[in-house]
């Protein structure tokens, strides 16, 4: 009789702790070739009054036919298209950028009401089907999101166009 309560013990804590656990690791996406495969990067210099705000738009992407494009993309505070460039990536750079956007927690930590900040977005697509999408506000030297703020260092250091 107590080897039953032992077990049914036993049982409860498995139970729990598979139910329960804290499950922020999960593994990336399986991206296979990276065909049709698309990834978005924003970034803004939000602080700053209108007249000199602008919006970064990088876009890269693997279309089926093959081989990688990228294009940048710079809009003035109304939205308005300033400047809009062909930007080269290799295949290689293309997967390097992919897979570490892959990587980016999706967890964010509360400025504590910081204004006058700048964003950032990453997002990463197959087929229209979004696989990541995160954000970041860089405000006072902090940021909610560290994880994209590493991953835009990252990708400048890749993609040097």
């Amino acid at each position: 009789m107590k080897s039953k309560y032992i077990l049914l013990i036993a049982v409860l804590v498995i139970l729990g702790y598979v139910l329960f656990a804290d499950k922020k690791v999960t593994p990336p996406v399986d991206l296979g070739d990276f065909r049709n495969v698309k990834l978005v990067y924003t970034e803004d210099n939000g602080s700053v009054p209108p007249p000199y705000y602008t919006k970064n738009i990088l876009t890269l992407s693997f279309p089926a036919n093959g081989g990688a494009v990228g294009e940048l993309t710079v809009n003035d505070y109304k939205g308005n298209v300033t400047k809009k460039q062909d930007v080269i990536v290799t295949e290689d750079q293309f997967k390097q950028v992919v897979g570490k956007a892959m990587l980016i927690s999706k967890t964010e930590k509360d400025l504590g009401g910081c204004t006058g900040g700048s964003n950032q977005s990453v997002e990463v697509s197959r087929n229209d089907n979004v696989l990541l999408d995160v954000g970041n506000y860089n405000c006072a030297n902090s940021s909610s999101n560290k994880g994209v703020n590493d991953f835009s260092t990252k990708l400048k250091q890749i993609i040097k166009n």
